[in-house]
């Protein structure tokens, strides 16, 4: 759905790619423009305050100009007083990928009329400070036009105030906060799995983080594994990724993002793995960088997590409640029993296909390799047809099994006990058992 290229950019990298190899790092802006109120964007102006950035060398080149190789960091700026024809940006992509936005920064984006494109060179060893000062510079070229700014990266559009607020200030002691510089798309990649990639690391000279075969409810939580991952990349301070890498929040340098994810923390997070990975596949629309799979990793305890949800539960800690079966349970069978009456409904309403992002879970019951113990969990369906419901296990089994978290599995009907409708972390439809269980606590 959010695999759209921005328009102003491209029509430059035939020039300035070919370039950009021979430097460690590339970024690129683009601020919009939907009226000059009868003026130019004038070079004067820009200098004026660039000045203001003395640790920015920067030169001025035409829109049919190519970029000259420089030995020190550079930055191209382009200013364009009109600007080629352009396909207009959809109403739900400004939805999703605009930060702060007013009125005018509408009317820029969906109209605009001049523009002034910046493209940062430079080599790793400044990575922080150009980074910033660019970062900072931004805002208050914006300010001057009245602009709004373009992450042709991340894809990301800012109102100038909200591109400091979260571009600039998050950044501490030199470094950033990388969930307030870089972004993810998260969408459908085929009937029964999602899959989700981040942008934005090109800038710091690393991979974008891939995960394969995600079950759909995992789009939020997912988003914590995903910069915790960056996170310890941009602090290990180097462009080279060894095939496997200790993640630990507790290890963190950056306070405020450390903060944010110990807030995330379940009460079984083991808040640190060893992340192995494979290059990923790119498809279509995903960032020109290198692409890391993250499908496999070892926990603190030496035990092997085959999939990015056992590795976001061992860390992070798992949400879904598991319920253990001992003897009948009359309050909770009643509720089961209301459960199961539904199946004819609900079963025509997943068929029919719910609603945008929502995701139907159910419970059902699990017998133990030695069939002796019974154990309930839940599984999120991705078809349900012939009374066989095929889905992902969202649960890690306490007893010995054949099965483990994230694997597909196929269920009859006659195992289904209880069931909810989530929609991310929200909660749309409730388990009935699962609120009967958590009253007793």
């Amino acid at each position: 759905m959010f695999q759209k290229l921005f328009f102003i950019l491209l029509l430059l990298l035939s020039t300035s790619l070919s370039w950009a190899q021979n430097s460690d790092l590339y970024s690129a802006y683009t601020l919009l423009i939907s009226d000059l109120k009868g003026k130019k964007i004038i070079k004067k102006d820009i200098e004026n305050l660039l000045e203001g950035h003395p640790a920015l060398n920067f030169e001025f080149m035409t829109f049919e100009e190519e970029p000259i190789e420089k030995e020190n960091d550079i930055i191209w700026i382009t200013t364009m007083n009109e600007l080629p024809g352009a396909e207009p940006i959809d109403d739900e992509y400004i939805e999703f990928f605009s930060h702060g936005f007013t009125e005018q920064d509408i009317k820029n984006v969906k109209s605009p009329q001049a523009g002034i494109l910046i493209q940062a060179f430079y080599n790793y060893d400044n990575w922080q400070l150009t980074d910033f000062e660019l970062s900072k510079l931004l805002p208050n070229l914006a300010e001057l036009y009245n602009a709004t700014i373009v992450d042709e990266e991340t894809r990301e559009f800012f109102n100038p105030t909200a591109f400091k607020t979260q571009r600039v200030d998050s950044w501490l002691a030199g470094l950033p906060d990388i969930k307030n510089q870089i972004t993810a798309h998260f969408y459908q990649e085929n009937e029964t799995h999602c899959r989700y990639i981040t942008l934005g690391m090109a800038k710091y000279g690393l991979p974008d983080i891939v995960f394969n075969n995600l079950p759909c409810t995992a789009d939020e939580r997912v988003n914590s594994l995903a910069f915790l991952i960056a996170q310890t990349l941009i602090e290990r301070n180097s462009t080279l990724v060894p095939s496997t890498f200790e993640i630990d929040i507790d290890l963190l340098k950056h306070a405020n993002a450390k903060a944010f994810f110990i807030e995330n923390l379940q009460d079984n997070a083991l808040k640190a793995c060893t992340i192995k990975w494979t290059l990923a596949e790119a498809m279509e629309g995903d960032p020109d960088n290198m692409l890391i799979d993250i499908s496999s990793a070892t926990d603190v305890e030496g035990k092997d997590l085959n999939n990015p949800i056992q590795i976001l539960d061992a860390v992070f800690g798992n949400t879904i409640q598991i319920s253990m079966a001992s003897e009948i349970d009359e309050e909770l069978e009643a509720a089961s029993q209301k459960a199961i009456a539904q199946i004819p409904e609900i079963k025509e309403q997943f068929n029919n296909g719910l609603p945008e992002l929502q995701h139907l879970l159910i419970k059902a019951a699990f017998k133990s390799t030695d069939e002796v113990n019974l154990e309930y969990m839940w599984v999120e369906v991705l078809k349900w047809e012939n009374g066989v419901i095929t889905g992902i296990l969202m649960n890690e089994p306490r007893f010995e099994s054949t099965f483990k978290h994230g694997d597909k599995v196929a269920l009859t009907e006659k195992v289904f006990y209880d069931f909810m409708i989530r929609k991310g972390d929200e909660i749309i439809i409730e388990s009935q058992t699962n609120k009967i269980l958590e009253g007793r606590d």
